[in-house]
């Protein structure tokens, strides 16, 4: 993980260095639009693609593939994303306006917080699902922002010298790293359509769900 190099770029206010494939991204007219695109007006208000902003911001990721399946699935400009500001484990495939958005909240709102709680930044997160062919758990009749690489599951935080900080064990704690993880759930509902935490359903007791469709009113479960 490399976890003292990334402490000390941390460190230093947050700066987002890194080193990308130099590939070039697709221009934005290249673009077609489609009923699951959502939220990219603010990811593309800067010059420049999704994939081009992401490498001038410091991440490390790979450009794969566009691809739709027969049951409506599928991503126009996926990206398996390795790094933002901390390092993701597994590496995590997400639509670029998904990723872009969450190198945003990596930067603005998890190394904020966790500078203030723990006064060191969270090196690796550990998630546990970005793009995934399947129903939402809350409308079987309807598909998951994940089956658009829309979304990511978050199940818990790393930090330099080693601490574990899991959503499952300590969310409702009374504990520096459960008032962490409440902070985090509670600023993702400025960046994200729909955030859903252990206090939501069963099937949310062991991570943060973030997706990015804004479509509709905007959900958060806390």
């Amino acid at each position: 993980m490399q976890v003292g190099v990334k402490a000390v770029f941390l460190s230093l206010g947050l700066t987002v260095l890194g080193c990308v494939p130099q590939r070039p991204g697709p221009q934005i007219a290249s673009l077609q639009p489609s009923d699951h695109e959502v939220a990219t007006d603010a990811v593309y208000a800067l010059e420049g693609s999704c994939q081009e902003l992401l490498q001038a911001r410091g991440a490390t990721f790979e450009m794969t593939e566009a691809f739709h399946t027969d049951g409506g699935c599928g991503m126009d400009e996926p990206v398996m994303l390795r790094t933002g500001i901390a390092e993701l484990g597994p590496d995590a495939e997400l639509e670029c306006a998904m990723a872009l958005k969450w190198l945003d909240f990596d930067q603005r709102v998890i190394q904020p917080l966790a500078l203030e709680h723990f006064e060191q930044p969270i090196a690796y997160i550990h998630q546990l699902s970005g793009y995934s062919c399947r129903t939402s758990t809350g409308n079987r009749r309807k598909l998951s922002q994940h089956s658009f690489g829309l979304a990511l599951d978050v199940e818990g935080f790393e930090l330099p010298d080693g601490r574990q900080i899991s959503v499952q064990d300590t969310y409702f704690a009374d504990s520096e790293e459960g008032e962490f993880l409440r902070a985090v759930a509670e600023r993702a509902c400025g960046f994200f359509g729909t955030v859903l935490t252990p206090n939501s359903d069963a099937h949310h007791s062991n991570h943060f769900h973030l997706d990015l469709d804004l479509r509709e009113s905007s959900f958060c479960s806390l």
